[in-house]
């Protein structure tokens, strides 16, 4: 008798809405619209909190490629808190005609028909195999990707990201950075990529931007670098 009485309230708990959804609030976000979110969880109010697959929610909303990290949590008192960490934009390639971009750690983000509307280091020379939006790309040489993720660090450590507008990672021995104000820099290998970065920027804000110099800063090399005119 008393396994039927606790079948019956199970039943009576999970057919009747006693928690109903009463507000869905999501946090985190900056690029993908709240409404996109909430449309992805196919929570909708009034839906019963007990009835919610938790695991299928994050899933529908990991579909989109900028969601990197997603948290879905619920309250008693019928309120379902959805928490995004987005992945941000690093770089863009070209890739079948068409053009890709992507985080730091390589994962794609969209597939663009054009580059010109879009303010990101351009990466060539990447020989990539094949590329889904979410889903780390896939590239013939390991090394290279490996190369683009310390690159992207480096950029970032020495507070270089404004000027850099393209890398050229086509030879690993010789790698080049390209700046927006036309001159490249030549680091050679990643080897010691953080001490060619700082002197490099110690460089360019010392002299190379002060008297518009064009042409090549090389720090490839142990010594003093050398900066060759255009």
């Amino acid at each position: 008798m008393f396994i039927i009485v606790l079948s019956t309230i199970g039943i009576y708990m999970f057919t009747y809405p006693i928690i109903k959804v009463k507000n869905i609030e999501v946090s985190g976000n900056n690029i993908v619209p709240t409404d996109k979110i909430i449309a992805l969880s196919e929570i909708n109010k009034g839906d019963n909190m007990l009835k919610l697959n938790m695991r299928r929610i994050r899933e529908n909303i990991y579909t989109n490629p900028y969601v990197e990290v997603c948290k879905v949590k619920r309250s008693v008192l019928g309120y379902v808190y959805i928490t995004i960490n987005e992945r941000m934009n690093a770089g863009i390639a070209p890739y079948n005609g068409k053009y890709i971009t992507f985080d730091k750690k390589g994962v794609i983000i969209e597939i663009l028909d054009k580059s010109d509307s879009v303010n990101l280091p351009l990466i060539s020379g990447l020989n990539i195999k094949s590329a889904m939006p979410g889903k780390l790309m896939e590239v013939s040489d390991q090394r290279q990707l490996e190369a683009v993720k310390i690159i992207f660090d480096g950029i970032t450590t020495s507070d270089l990201s404004d000027i850099i507008s393209g890398v050229d990672i086509t030879n690993l021995l010789s790698i080049l950075l390209k700046t927006n104000h036309g001159f490249n820099i030549e680091i050679g290998t990643i080897d010691n990529i953080d001490k060619k970065l700082m002197i490099s920027k110690e460089i360019i804000e010392k002299d190379i931007l002060k008297r518009e110099l064009k042409g090549t800063l090389d720090v490839s090399f142990e010594g003093n670098p050398v900066f060759r005119l255009q």
